[in-house]
């Protein structure tokens, strides 16, 4: 599963137990068993979010199916459990086929961003489909519990690109070809997100609070944002004064 998840920002660690028996021929095999992960944390760096006290199995039959199971922690008291059944890829004379099936994830009260600019705790559902042969689907419905903005946080930088030239003779470089995208990068989203106020944005002399509701479409590589977001109350420090906001709208 983890080759589905774009994981080049990610740690994991615990306690990982298995055993996998294989039956059937070499043109078509069949396993079953059970593999389990105990006492696990996951983190990931770029939005802050970390899953403690981490417990997940994987049981596979002899159908080649596999029953995966989830329950962890955000590192605090929120929580996060998952349930689903996938249909293992059938290998046959060195053609592997397509991974399928669902996965449901349920978030109570779970802080999913965590990091300097942005905090972020929310509780809904989120629907993991995997058709077979076409890209998954990622569905579900969300409810912010609070949301706090940090606008004097610093935004860290970007990686810098350094255009290299050869001298002297020197071999040209070879440049490294672009990774195809992954399976779980070009997933179809679709996400309400409700903000029931809230939304509390500080620094740079604005305290306010905000709510609104957000859709999200497009694919994970590139996902497509709409809704509104609405003032709810505030007040800006400007010029030496301070000013009480009593409108705003962003759409």
């Amino acid at each position: 599963l983890m080759a589905l998840l774009p994981i080049s920002e990610e740690t994991m660690s615990g306690t990982l137990a298995a055993s996998v028996d294989v039956d059937g021929d070499i043109a078509s095999p069949k396993f079953t068993g059970r593999v389990a992960l105990t006492g696990g944390t996951f983190t990931d760096y770029e939005t802050g979010t970390k899953l403690a006290k981490l417990n997940a199995s994987i049981d596979a039959s002899a159908g080649n199916k596999a029953i995966v199971k989830l329950s962890a922690t955000d590192g605090n008291s929120g929580k996060v459990t998952a349930d689903g059944e996938f249909k293992l890829p059938a290998i046959e004379t060195g053609n592997i086929g397509h991974l399928s099936g669902h996965l449901d994830v349920q978030l109570a009260d779970a802080e999913i961003v965590r990091d300097d600019l942005v905090r972020a705790s929310t509780t809904g559902s989120i629907a993991v489909n995997l058709p077979g042969d076409q890209p998954p689907k990622i569905s579900g419905k969300l409810r912010t519990n609070t949301v706090r903005m940090d606008l004097g946080a610093a935004i860290p930088p970007g990686i810098p690109q350094i255009e290299v030239t050869n001298i002297n003779g020197g071999h040209p470089t070879v440049s490294a070809s672009k990774a195809s995208p992954s399976l779980f990068s070009r997933a179809a989203l679709d996400i309400a997100i409700t903000m029931p106020k809230r939304i509390y944005v500080t620094g740079r002399g604005i305290d306010a609070e905000w709510s609104g509701n957000l859709k999200v479409a497009g694919t994970v590589a590139a996902p497509d944002l709409s809704g509104q977001f609405s003032l709810v109350r505030g007040q800006a420090d400007l010029v030496g004064k301070t000013f009480t906001l009593q409108e705003g709208r962003v759409t």
